[in-house]
């Protein structure tokens, strides 16, 4: 597990589940503070690639925390139906970075690298025979780095943020790697709408209240000859 994460405080391994803090639980009448990961979760859904050369995993990660305050909330179609303050930030100690690129040994259950982001790793890794793993970031960069170190070998700018992931494919003998890019999702509520309280967009606004001096709206997808 990642030593950032609090809501668990081990194992159950008869049961095979994780056990839960208390502390770090959200449940009514109970400000919880400093929770992490964040309701976006660790790991989001991007997807993750495997380096069977090296046996890893490369993973994107969300690294952001947040405080936590329930309130009751009736059911009206059509709307956010959470009944919850939400202020999130970036996992303290990080150095403000809310995203990482790891590399996973599943063998150790150690990272045997780490790549911080500024912002979430919302899309997912593809791994290459070629020694390469690519990912897009939020303000809108694909990247390539050294599977061995997550050295930035290249990259490039896109239109818009990325949340999803690259794919690889050949063609008429050449390989080709494809991006869509375009934010959407909780990173996309400040730059859509014109908002200022950090708790709106259930905690999107302050958390990626700076994505906006870094990238903009937009949709399409960038492919690249190798």
């Amino acid at each position: 597990i990642d030593p950032s994460v609090n809501v668990f405080k081990g194992y159950d391994m008869k049961k095979g589940v994780p056990i839960r803090d208390p502390e770090y639980s959200t449940r009514m009448d109970h400000l919880a503070k400093g929770i992490c990961p964040s309701a976006m979760g660790y790991h989001n859904q991007g997807h993750d690639s495997i380096d069977k050369k090296r046996e890893l995993v490369m993973l994107g990660t969300n690294m952001i925390c947040m405080d936590w305050e329930p309130f009751m909330l009736p059911y009206r179609a059509g709307q956010f139906f959470v009944g919850a303050t939400l202020n999130m930030y970036a996992t303290p100690g990080n150095n403000g970075n809310m995203g990482q690129v790891k590399a996973y040994d599943v063998k150790t259950s150690k990272f045997k690298w780490v790549k911080d982001e500024k912002f979430s790793v919302w899309g997912g890794t593809t791994s290459t025979a070629g020694d390469l793993v690519f990912y897009g970031t939020l303000d809108g960069l694909i990247k390539a780095v050294d599977a061995d170190n997550g050295k930035t070998l290249w990259e490039f700018k896109l239109p818009s943020g990325v949340i999803g992931h690259p794919v690889t494919y050949e063609h008429k003998g050449k390989q080709y790697v494809a991006i869509y890019y375009g934010v959407g999702g909780w990173p996309g509520v400040g730059l859509v709408f014109d908002l200022t309280d950090p708790t709106a967009g259930l905690g999107a606004v302050g958390a990626f209240k700076e994505l906006q001096q870094y990238t903009k709206m937009g949709g399409g997808v960038m492919v690249f000859s190798l």
